[in-house]
């Protein structure tokens, strides 16, 4: 399931909510309404516009594309964090090993994606 960044763009449009970064505040409002809390009217507007969030005046749900969002975020995050942690692939320099440094990268997220599936 993806949203792509062109569909966020839209959806934010005519919004001001201080940041540009979009998806966080999406992931903010979806793990809001997972934990039973409400978001603001105008987060909620854009979660169901991208079809993720569901809500009328007195309450906010999430879809089950808004779900399968949270999963993956939370996959890529987790991802994300084991790779900055892992000093064998950090520690490689770009000009020494640039192409090296790509494949062992690539190699090792595709090994964790198999575990997080």
């Amino acid at each position: 399931m993806t949203i792509t960044n062109e569909q966020i763009e839209k959806a934010f449009e005519n919004t001001r909510f201080g940041t540009t970064d979009y998806r966080g505040l999406i992931q903010t409002a979806l793990i809001h309404v997972a934990k039973g809390y409400s978001t603001g009217y105008t987060i909620a507007q854009v979660c169901n516009e991208l079809e993720l969030m569901s809500f009328d005046k007195d309450s906010r749900r999430l879809t089950d594309k808004g779900w399968d969002y949270m999963r993956d975020f939370e996959r890529c995050a987790a991802l994300t964090s084991l790779l900055e942690n892992l000093p064998e692939v950090n520690n490689l320099t770009c000009k020494d090993h640039a192409v090296g440094q790509g494949y062992y990268k690539s190699k090792i997220i595709n090994q964790i994606q198999t575990k997080l599936k």
